[in-house]
C-alpha cells in the first residue's frame, strides 16, 4: 500500500507539473474534468441521487454548470458572471426539483448546490490564479501551502506530536504535527520566493509576502482537510472514491487545496492592483 501510493503521488507530482506549467485551455479541460469528478464523489458520498428515472437529473445539471463555468473562465468574462453563474445553477437544481418532484428531497437540492460550490467551484481557482497576470509565479503558493505543511505534519506529528487537534475527526493528528506544518509552509514559501527573485519574476517584497502567505494558508489547507474529513465521518465513509491508488478519490487527495487556491487567487488579484 505505501509502495503504491508513493507511485500514485510521484505521478500526480508529474502530472501536476505539467498541467500547471503549461496552462491555458490545457489546465482548464483537465480542471473541468477533475471539477466533475470531485462533484461525483461528493454526491455519492452526500447521498444525493434521486429516485426513479430522472434519479441523475441533478448530477447531470451540475456537470453541465461546471462545463459552463470553465467556459466563463476561458472567455475570462467579468468577476460579476461568477455571481450570474451561482444564480443560475441554484435555479436550474429548484427547476429539475419542481419538474422530476417527487424525485428528490430538499436536502438533496441543498446537497447538490453545495457539492458544485465545495468541490468544482473552489477547485477551479487554481485555474483562475493561473489565467491571472504573475499568476505563473503565485499559482504555486496553492501546493506549496498545502502538500508542504502536509508533509511538515506528518514528519512533526510522528516525530514529537502528543497532543490531540481534532482527535474525533482525524485522531492522528496533532497540535505538534499542525504548528509544524505552518513552519514548513512558510520555509517553503520563503525558498520558492527566493528562487522567483533569483529568476527575476518578482521583486524582493516577495521575500516576506510568499512565507507569510504560505503560513497562514497553510492553516486553512489544515482546516480544508479536517473540513472534508468531517463530511465523511457524517456519512461512515472512509475514502471519497479509489480513483488514485493509494489516495482514494479527487476529494481525498485535493481537499486542502479546496481552501488554498481561493486565497492564493485573492493574493494574486491584489498583487495586481485589485483588478482581474
Amino acid at each position: 500500500m505505501v509502495k503504491k501510493r508513493i507511485i500514485s503521488g510521484a505521478l500526480l507530482v508529474v502530472v501536476a507539473l505539467v498541467l500547471i506549467q503549461t496552462g491555458g485551455v490545457v489546465l482548464l479541460a483537465a480542471g473541468t474534468v477533475i471539477g466533475c469528478i470531485a462533484y461525483r464523489e461528493l454526491l455519492t458520498a452526500c447521498s444525493a441521487a434521486g429516485d426513479g428515472k430522472y434519479s441523475r437529473a441533478l448530477e447531470y445539471a451540475g456537470y453541465l454548470m461546471i462545463i459552463l463555468w470553465h467556459v466563463i473562465i476561458y472567455f475570462k468574462i467579468n468577476a460579476r458572471s461568477a455571481l450570474v453563474w451561482l444564480a443560475v445553477s441554484l435555479m436550474l437544481f429548484l427547476i429539475i426539483y419542481v419538474l422530476t418532484f417527487p424525485s428528490f428531497r430538499d436536502t438533496q437540492v441543498m446537497s447538490s448546490f453545495f457539492c458544485l460550490l465545495y468541490g468544482p467551484f473552489l477547485l477551479s481557482f487554481v485555474s483562475l490564479t493561473r489565467g491571472a497576470q504573475m499568476g505563473d509565479v503565485t499559482v504555486w503558493l496553492i501546493f506549496i501551502s498545502a502538500s508542504v505543511c502536509d508533509v511538515g505534519a506528518y514528519a512533526v506529528g510522528v516525530l514529537l506530536g502528543k497532543h490531540k487537534m481534532a482527535p474525533v475527526l482525524s485522531p492522528k493528528k496533532t497540535v505538534e504535527g499542525a504548528v509544524g506544518g505552518v513552519v514548513a509552509a512558510a520555509a517553503g514559501g520563503l525558498l520558492y520566493a527566493l528562487w522567483v527573485v533569483f529568476r527575476g519574476s518578482a521583486d524582493q517584497s516577495v521575500l516576506y509576502v510568499f512565507p507569510i502567505f504560505c503560513a497562514l494558508c497553510s492553516v486553512f489547507s489544515m482546516v480544508g482537510d479536517l473540513a472534508a474529513s468531517a463530511i465523511k465521518r457524517d456519512h461512515i465513509i472512509k475514502d471519497y472514491g479509489n480513483l488514485i491508488p493509494g489516495h482514494g478519490g479527487v476529494m481525498d487527495r485535493f481537499d486542502s487545496v479546496l481552501f488554498t487556491a481561493p486565497l492564493t487567487w485573492m493574493l494574486t488579484i491584489y498583487i495586481n492592483g485589485g483588478t482581474k
